[in-house]
């Protein structure tokens, strides 16, 4: 098992000028060529930097430590907060060295140097030609790491421990400008993380150096836009070690960086993610192609020989290219043994990634390189398949119908619009500057989010409604959205004569990665429109096609005071402004009648002169997502209410929230419930936080408390304001209770990370994915794997402390790794999400998901179960991947290189022989395990072949060479 490392555990540091807003200088090397201040940071949010620390210094300086009240020790000699210049200087070595203890438990460290002499001469001022600061052997240590010491112990210790693999996907090695003279070097600064882009390269010898201490084989995510050099000397680096600036090109007896140990393998892929056509890294890569294709390079010629290359063929030629470098760098014999290639694809081959990138792969060989197209051993390209192995629970929220909270909506007691009010007759206590706030009827209440579709260009959609027996009154438009948008123009028309009531733009909504899903809003209208009496009305968005939108036949409730009489779509005519020119008006059919469209939405009220309601942030008024009353804290205003435990167990409290420049706590029969930070594990936090990574729109994300522990019974849950203030508040809406065991009983269940598919079996996802690989006779590498509890942003503190604590977590840990081996899989990397608190990799194996990390490790893997039994028949009841579900009976290969496929599981390692039984009308091939295993063959007789099989999974294809005809059956027998 391998783990995707995003950086070494090394701090983070910067330079700062004294005299501010003037840039530090700094030499080729990364050090301050002048009096400095240095600014070091822990490796994570939560790095307890206290303990004793070496300090080396590259000539002489006066340190400043004041801030964090340390105590520097030279010899016998002690010195309080601030290092003398000179203070532990060795002339000879010209080297200031010195240890110092502080006792700063987070944040940073800020190190003042003062009368700096980089070569020790009297001239001051001069810089530092190095500093090293050797972080304690484990937070609080008086024992700090030796200054030959490259990686921070504990979490060296993690890697030798639990895995035998680590990918390195660092940002600054895909992004990075791909070109060999711009990769970092052993003796420069590291400055950590340089941001997307095109940024700088890790230290490629420190990487080789991790390696080869934690015994790890070696993966790596090159710049996709690396060029022929960057190729050849990365594999001369990892063959032959460096001299510190460039590579060796053969052996030496003593290098000074060394190699890659012999006996660890090598992964390479090129970029990251290349089916993400959003992404920075293959929009360099598409850059580089254009630029190539122009040029009219050779590679430029190859990749689009016959007009139709594209970013995907680009991709697979110079991962060929690569492949062909490393070949004379290693030498046959090593290729896919110890070096192996991986072009990755998207979860269960979405938008066809794993078809055209494998294929495109299979193309380029052939292309460029025909000789090597044949055998097994003269092959090209060893390729793994890669893509992400995230897993989930059934139930990842831990909400449960059987958990509830009493009016957590607060529906119960309707108050009047535009007001905010303690009433009697709901089950919640509120006191000091807390109530229920409403701030006008939504006329969507709630809906159920039913299919998605994107619109036609100049397409107008929505909804109709009548109103009822008082009038109405509008005062602002909105429209629901899943992603970013462009924004859109807002129409309320009358149904009649399509009259322009009131038009309302919606700007450009943008958040990253994206925003959560929710309804945004226009501005308010000075003056609302009235609506009349049983009159009727309808609401339309205008977008130019790019954004998705709930379909119609929507089921949604209505506000009180109007009735949905269905969906309505128009074409948006060149005479845009004019909605009565407009084309093709289809308005609900009898099945539709009753839902709606997008959904389009409006705020409104029984009432003329409705106050403005308290504003969340740009397009997001003081709404509901869900209903349309919330409750408030203001100053240090509080409310309470009774709950019941059904059973004992572990719980956090959940909620949709928004806050503006106030703080609140949570309390459980009167004891704090508070998380340090949003998506944190622990409880003891004086106060709750709100906040993280794409939190966007208001009152639609979810957030919680910490977690606690209670026994079956009534409970009190009370939610505090903190801080007072005249502008600010908590709003807080949908309260309910979550549990640890609906999370950890649930299963397996659809994935929330980006992009990845709901599947209800995650290990039917796996399976699938692995037979993608096996069809093209690939090892299936999982690039990046985990608990996606949360997603890439959201994760929540009960979501966090089944990860972290709940010792369920080592048996589903067996249980996911069991379930990938058994898919036919190679080998997983663990990494994007936490397995164990950051804070804390002194105790990583003692956490629940390391414990089973390191528990399968320790075991044989699954034995693969994956695939049709053999000896049997191969036929159409029994295909691995259907592309085309067009025939009904039998399977029709009607057109050159259409293809179908199968995967078997032998019993043993021995000779089969396969008969092959087609119609007459083509030829075709018959491919085991991604080779051919004969020339091309007329269809129409029964032709035996044989090949030798390992025990084991494999797959099998067979591809129409030309002319129509059915496949009847293959019956594999052994010899």
């Amino acid at each position: 098992m391998g783990l995707r490392g995003d950086g070494l555990a090394v701090k983070v540091s910067t330079w700062k000028n004294p005299k501010k807003d003037v840039p530090q200088e700094v030499d080729a090397n990364g050090f301050a060529t002048s009096d400095a201040i240095l600014v070091m940071q822990g490796i994570m949010q939560g790095d307890a930097l206290q303990g004793t620390y070496l300090l080396r210094i590259g000539g002489k300086a006066e340190v400043d430590l004041t801030r964090h009240h340390a105590v520097f020790k030279v010899g016998d000699q002690t010195y309080t907060n601030v290092l003398p210049s000179g203070a532990g200087y060795d002339p000879k070595s010209k080297v200031t060295t010195a240890h110092v203890r502080i006792d700063t438990n987070q944040g940073e460290i800020e190190m003042g140097l003062r009368q700096t002499c980089r070569d020790g001469s009297e001239k001051q001022g001069t810089g530092v030609s190095f500093i090293q600061f050797m972080r304690p052997i484990e937070p609080g240590s008086d024992t700090p790491h030796r200054a030959d010491e490259l990686f921070y112990r504990p979490g060296k210790q993690y890697f030798v421990d639990a895995f035998t693999a680590n990918r390195y996907c660092d940002r600054s090695l895909c992004y990075n400008s791909g070109k060999w003279k711009d990769r970092k070097l052993p003796a420069e600064r590291n400055p950590g993380m340089e941001g997307w882009g095109f940024g700088r390269s890790d230290c490629f010898e420190d990487l080789v150096m991790f390696a080869n201490e934690t015994g790890s084989d070696f993966l790596m995510s090159m710049s996709s836009t690396a060029d022929n050099e960057y190729f050849l000397k990365l594999a001369q680096l990892l063959r032959y070690g460096s001299d510190g600036r460039e590579p060796y090109n053969g052996p030496q007896a003593h290098p000074l960086y060394p190699p890659l140990n012999s006996n660890l393998r090598v992964y390479l892929e090129l970029g990251n993610e290349i089916w993400n056509w959003g992404s920075p890294v293959t929009g360099n890569m598409m850059a580089m192609m254009k630029q190539e294709k122009e040029a009219q390079t050779e590679d430029g010629k190859v990749f689009n020989y016959n007009g139709q290359g594209n970013y995907r063929t680009w991709h697979a030629l110079r991962t060929a290219r690569a492949s062909d470098i490393w070949r004379g760098v290693f030498g046959d014999a090593a290729m896919g043994d110890t070096v192996r290639f991986i072009i990755e694809y998207q979860y269960v081959n979405a938008q066809d990634t794993a078809n055209l990138s494998f294929s495109s792969g299979q193309l380029v060989q052939q292309w460029r390189w025909p000789a090597r197209a044949g055998s097994p051993s003269d092959q090209l390209l060893h390729l793994g398949g890669g893509r992400r192995g995230l897993l989930w629970r059934g139930n990842s929220s831990g909400l449960r119908a059987d958990l509830v909270i009493p009016d957590g909506s607060f529906e119960e007691t309707p108050v009047p619009d535009g007001t905010i009010t303690a009433p009697a007759g709901t089950p919640w206590h509120f006191s000091g500057s807390a109530g229920i706030v409403r701030n006008l009827t939504s006329a969507v209440a709630s809906y159920s989010p039913g299919k998605k579709t994107t619109p036609a260009a100049n397409s107008a959609y929505g909804w109709s409604f009548t109103v009822g027996e008082k009038p109405i009154y509008v005062y602002q438009m909105g429209r629901m959205y899943f992603a970013n948008s462009d924004g859109c123009r807002l129409l309320l028309l009358q149904a009649e004569n399509h009259a322009v009531l009131l038009d309302q733009q919606l700007n450009k909504v943008f958040r990253f990665p994206m925003p959560a899903q929710g309804v945004y809003y226009a501005d308010r209208t000075p003056k609302p429109i009235r609506l009349e009496p049983h009159a009727s009305y309808c609401i339309l968005a205008v977008e130019q096609g790019k954004t998705p939108v709930c379909q119609a036949g929507t089921a949604a409730i209505s506000g009180p005071g109007i009735t949905i009489d269905g969906p309505i779509q128009a074409t948006a005519t060149a005479t845009a402004n004019d909605p009565a020119a407009w084309t093709d008006w289809v308005k609900a059919n009898e099945k539709e009648k009753g839902t709606v469209m997008g959904p389009v939405n409006f705020l409104y009220s029984m009432s003329a002169d409705v106050p403005a309601p308290l504003q969340l942030r740009e397009y997001a008024p003081l709404q509901p997502s869900q209903g349309q009353q919330a409750a408030i804290i203001r100053g240090d205003g509080q409310m309470s209410v009774e709950f019941t435990i059904p059973k004992e167990g572990d719980y956090a409290v959940s909620f949709r929230a928004y806050t503006k420049n106030h703080t609140f706590s949570v309390q459980v029969d009167g004891k704090p419930a508070n998380q340090r930070y949003q998506g944190d594990y622990r409880s003891d936090a004086r106060t709750c936080a709100l906040g993280g990574f794409s939190l966007a729109n208001p009152l639609n994300e979810r957030y919680d408390s910490g977690v606690f522990h209670a026994t079956p019974g009534t409970h009190i849950l009370t939610f505090t304001g903190a801080k007072a203030g005249a502008d600010s508040f908590v709003v807080f809406d949908d309260i309910r209770l979550a549990s640890a065991d609906a999370i950890m009983e649930s299963g397996f269940g659809s994935g929330a990370a980006m992009g990845q598919p709901v599947e209800n079996l995650w290990k039917q996802a796996q399976y699938r994915d692995t037979e993608i690989c096996l069809v093209f006779g690939l090892a299936r590498v999982s690039y990046e794997s985990g608990w996606s509890l949360g997603g890439d942003t959201q994760q929540n503190a009960i979501q966090a402390w089944c990860k972290f604590c709940d010792p369920r977590g080592v048996a589903i840990q067996r249980d996911a790794n069991n379930i990938f081996m058994a898919s036919g899989a190679s080998l997983p990397f663990w990494g994007v999400y936490n397995y164990f608190p950051v804070d804390d990799p002194v105790h990583a194996t003692t956490y629940p998901i390391m414990r089973g990390i390191v528990d399968s490790g320790r075991q044989l893997p699954a034995e693969a179960d994956n695939g049709v039994p053999i000896p049997g028949m191969l036929n159409k009841s029994n295909l691995a991947l259907q592309w085309d579900y067009s025939f009904k009976t039998k399977i029709v290969l009607d057109h050159p290189n259409r293809w179908e496929a199968w995967v078997v599981i032998a019993p043993a390692t021995t000779t089969y022989q396969l008969r092959v039984q087609t119609t007459a009308g083509g030829s075709f091939e018959i491919e085991v395990d991604g080779h051919p295993l004969a020339a091309p063959t007329p269809s129409g007789n029964e032709v035996t072949l044989s090949v030798r099989l390992t025990k084991g999974p494999h797959g099998i294809r067979i591809r129409n060479r030309g002319g129509n005809f059915q496949l009847e059956q293959i019956t594999v027998e052994r010899q």
